[in-house]
């Protein structure tokens, strides 16, 4: 079948595609992009109207018999980390080729979901999202993932589900055939800086400051209320140090146990437009690039938990866009690419110590430059159409 033919059907599952796009949901319209820019009819499907439509790909609202359609006239079936059942398991029964695009490892994702009135009503989808998890790895013809660290427990998961066999094995000894690597990718080119947003024109922020980003939103699986600390040990030291807590609002504003209690310190400390500065909204996804141009650096901090052990934060793709050092701790599963390429600070001991070391390296403008440079050199290569071409291949292979 010509590729021109060839229809492409991507189901979003939970994950809404709108101006308040957030983290890994970008992976979903660079998928389209890219398969629609290689000559495929590409399909989306997801749970309410789009907001974000791109030329070429056609939008749908989930719809059992519709849905149904699309998938008998398609010739691939694209699904993520928290993938439908339904619409899986009837790809699965017309015989069609499914592919699993594992931004994240849905079951330990899910574990950070705490946000509930009661603990069944958690335990309940947690324990949908391990099912949902584990159809996906029955039922793939293909999964792709994000790093290697990522592809080391889908193999694992694989073993326990009967998927780890000789006949794999005999196609390829590190089971490429079934779990490949396809990184998250870099926009072109560096974001816009059109006007100052904070630099000399907040109250509180002047021109010379050395700006840190938190891009992105404060989410349980992140220690906002540890920067909030450090921020505390930072003030009497170096006062022209500040920090904007950019998704500080979720789009359903402040509701995270973490935001919280973020806040509180935040009060009780007395840093809000001090040394640390909110905005007042969810900054929507295609503002976040006059943010990235104004920082000096991007910076965030975890908890030591399975989330930030294993996965890399969509934001620190951000950070290397803008050429940012990268400032975190040692819970980040990135820690190891920082080091090796020299892409930034890797902050370790108590709050005290940590606050210490970001004013040191806020001194040390030789090294910012040489970060700097080393980010340019990391970048190349790791555009959005370079990064998913294994994706593409694989879809151009399918009958």
């Amino acid at each position: 079948m010509p590729i021109s033919q060839k229809k492409i059907i991507i189901f979003t599952g939970l994950v809404k595609i709108s101006r308040n796009l957030v983290g890994t949901a970008v992976i979903y319209p660079e998928l389209a992009r890219g398969l629609n820019q290689a000559g495929f009819k590409v399909s989306m499907v997801g749970p309410e109207a789009v907001e974000m439509k791109q030329p070429g790909v056609d939008y749908y609202v989930y719809h059992k018999k519709n849905n149904e359609k699309l998938i008998r006239g398609s010739s691939a079936v694209i699904f993520g980390s928290y993938p439908p059942i339904e619409p899986m398991e009837y790809a699965r029964k017309n015989g069609k080729n499914i592919i699993t695009y594992m931004w994240s490892i849905a079951p330990i994702g899910s574990l950070e979901f705490r946000d509930f009135k009661s603990f069944k009503r958690q335990d309940e989808l947690h324990r949908f999202i391990v099912d949902s998890y584990n159809k996906s790895l029955k039922y793939s013809d293909k999964i792709f993932c994000r790093d290697e660290r990522a592809r080391e427990v889908i193999v694992g998961s694989l073993i326990t589900l009967g998927r780890v066999d000789l006949a794999g094995y005999r196609i390829g000894h590190n089971f490429d055939s079934l779990v490949q690597i396809a990184p998250f990718g870099l926009s072109w080119g560096r974001p816009r800086h059109n006007k100052n947003i904070y630099r000399g024109v907040a109250h509180g922020i002047k021109q010379d400051d050395f700006i840190m980003l938190w891009n992105g939103g404060v989410w349980n699986r992140t220690d906002a209320p540890g920067m909030v600390k450090i921020m505390k040990h930072i003030w009497p030291k170096n006062r022209k140090i500040k920090l904007v807590f950019q998704g500080f609002y979720n789009p359903h504003g402040i509701n995270t146990s973490e935001a919280k209690e973020a806040w509180r310190l935040l009060k009780k400390f007395e840093l809000l437009n001090k040394n640390i500065f909110i905005p007042d909204k969810w900054i929507e996804f295609d503002e976040r690039d006059g943010y990235l141009a104004e920082a000096d650096a991007g910076i965030t901090l975890s908890p030591n938990i399975p989330d930030a052990n294993y996965f890399i934060k969509t934001r620190f793709y951000d950070y290397l866009w803008a050429e940012l050092p990268i400032i975190l701790n040692r819970c980040e599963s990135f820690t190891s690419e920082v080091e090796k390429y020299g892409l930034g600070l890797v902050l370790a001991g108590d709050y005290k110590r940590q606050a210490w070391e970001i004013v040191k390296f806020v001194g040390n403008k030789k090294l910012q430059t040489e970060i700097r440079s080393n980010i340019r050199e990391y970048k190349q290569g790791k555009s959005w159409d370079k990064q998913l071409k294994p994706v593409v291949e694989y879809c151009q292979k399918v009958n």
